[in-house]
């Protein structure tokens, strides 16, 4: 089995994480934004694992119609926020979510979606729309 540490491409969210959670504080210059750029949601997971420095996590990043079928084992973190979805300026705002955790999972996009639907980092296989997570 590989191992792929890598981002693919997809928004940001506003982060509440739990202290002890295994996650760093982020720097004081480094806040947490609400915005999302729903044009790069890879954005989102490298924010994300800012809170990660040993990286011991995967990160899941997704437009809520994007979502076909998913799970998360030993979710750390989790989080959600609206913002308009790239390059549709007169669409109503959709909901983007996020996950962080340190156990397998799956997601299964639904639709062709691209990459402006999702984004994820971590240890993971990946087959067509299905991504499956291995614990780090």
């Amino acid at each position: 089995m590989k191992t792929m540490h890598r981002i693919i491409s997809g928004a940001a969210t506003a982060v509440a994480l739990t202290a002890g959670i295994g996650l760093a504080a982020p720097l004081a210059s480094a806040s947490t934004s609400a915005a999302i750029d729903a044009c790069h949601l890879d954005k989102k997971v490298e924010e994300l694992r800012g809170w990660d420095p040993n990286v011991k996590h995967n990160i899941m990043v997704w437009r809520d119609r994007a979502k076909g079928d998913s799970h998360f084992d030993g979710v750390v973190a989790q989080g959600e926020a609206r913002a308009r979805p790239c390059k549709e300026p007169f669409a109503t705002k959709a909901m983007y979510h996020w996950v962080v955790f340190d156990g397998p999972g799956h997601f299964v996009r639904k639709g062709d979606g691209g990459y402006r639907n999702w984004a994820f980092f971590g240890s993971w296989k990946q087959d067509g729309n299905r991504v499956t997570f291995q614990r780090i």
